[in-house]
């Protein structure tokens, strides 16, 4: 199980890796991410975490895409 600092410090580089289309073309959705990319994208976290765990392992990073990360609640799901 990965510290929650090492996951978001991974999900922002992933983030940050793909912040130009991702903010192209999901502006305001909220994004799953894993040490192996962008999971999922949507407009509820648990939409997001649904097709994220069909695509990859986790643990998942949640973040709404733009400026402001904040995606309401903190959910952990391992």
């Amino acid at each position: 199980m990965e510290e929650p600092k090492s996951l978001a410090k991974v999900g922002e580089s992933v983030y940050q890796s793909n912040k130009d289309w991702l903010e192209k073309e999901y502006m305001g959705k909220i994004v799953a991410l894993s040490k192996d990319g962008v999971a999922g994208v949507g407009n509820e976290i648990l939409e997001v975490y649904d097709k994220a765990k069909k695509k990859s392992r986790g643990p998942f990073y949640f973040r709404r895409v733009g400026p402001n990360p904040s995606v309401g609640f903190l959910l952990v799901l391992f």
